[in-house]
């Protein structure tokens, strides 16, 4: 056995038993934090940052701040979830090493740590950068631990700073938010809140004839429109429609082909609420994850003057 073999075997061997360490650790301690006090983001100036950056091998993520409000670039500048972001940001900074452990720069693609572009063995990066000058600072998640017989559901990461080199940090957090990196999360969705209804219509589309309900208040019963001998709403649908509360997973570009989203012959649902508001629902196809694409249009009709009561002076 030669020399070089023998020291890549003890390099590698001492990696393992490092590892193997670090889980009898996590199963002895309940991930107990024996560094108490030391932050690795300590020095971040949350409230100066400007934009977050996700990567990983295969997906990219990035948040913008702009005039105070965070967006989401890759989806032509949605509004994003602040609250999400703000905790990204504050659990970062809060971050605490379980242990660090000193690991040459060989050696971080055995615990999924190098960068994106490296593809292989790459972990997940993100950046903060802040300020107008877009000062940096960045970290990698690599490999996850399981957590052991004392908190059998407590898990933890590999972390590498680029900026600290050498040094490897075992934390006590799982990092789901960003792993796998999904852009849609991230999204702001806070929807429309169309109120109580008053009316809801469908109309013909495919084999379907149509269907309209109404109702006088929004404590009377729903009825059906044009309703035949013997025909009415189906007790268990009369109860739902009171709840009418939509979201969405994600936003598409306005310029998207008519064909894939199927927008160009949709089927349309008119909701009319008791305050005024008229939604117009225009319900395309299914993608392969069987959701379906709609385009949303609202109008008022709101009053223009308070009706009187009855006795009252003027």
């Amino acid at each position: 056995m030669n020399r070089k073999l023998f020291l890549g075997m003890f390099v590698g061997a001492l990696l393992l038993g490092i590892i193997g360490a670090m889980v009898l650790l996590s199963r002895s301690s309940g991930w107990e934090n024996q560094q108490k006090g030391r932050t690795i983001f300590g020095d971040l100036p949350v409230s100066e940052v400007t934009q977050v950056l996700i990567r990983s091998s295969t997906a990219s993520l990035t948040l913008e701040k702009k005039d105070q409000s965070w967006t989401v670039a890759e989806r032509y500048n949605y509004p994003a979830d602040s609250e999400k972001i703000r905790d990204l940001i504050r659990n970062l900074w809060e971050l605490k090493p379980v242990r660090d452990l000193q690991i040459g720069a060989s050696q971080l693609g055995r615990l999924n740590l190098k960068s994106p572009d490296s593809k292989t063995d790459s972990g997940i990066a993100i950046t903060f950068n802040v300020g107008k000058e877009k000062q940096s600072q960045s970290l990698i998640i690599g490999k996850s631990i399981q957590g052991g017989e004392n908190s059998p559901s407590a898990t933890g990461r590999f972390i590498y700073v680029p900026s600290n080199k050498g040094r490897v940090y075992v934390v006590a957090q799982s990092f789901n938010s960003v792993d796998p990196i999904v852009i849609g999360d991230w999204l702001d969705k806070q929807f429309i809140s169309p109120g109580e209804l008053k009316e809801i219509e469908q109309t013909a589309w495919s084999n379907n004839p149509g269907w309209k309900v109404t109702r006088e208040s929004s404590n009377s019963s729903w009825h059906l429109a044009n309703a035949t001998s013997g025909e009415k709403i189906n007790d268990d649908v009369s109860a739902r429609l009171g709840y009418f509360s939509p979201t969405f997973s994600d936003v598409r570009s306005l310029s998207d082909s008519s064909e894939e989203t199927g927008l160009q012959k949709p089927f349309r649902v008119t909701v009319v609420t008791f305050d005024g508001f008229l939604y117009v629902f225009l319900i395309g196809k299914q993608n392969a994850d069987k959701q379906r694409f709609i385009r949303i249009k609202v109008d008022a009709q709101l009053q223009t003057a308070r009706a009187a009561t009855e006795n009252e002076k003027p």
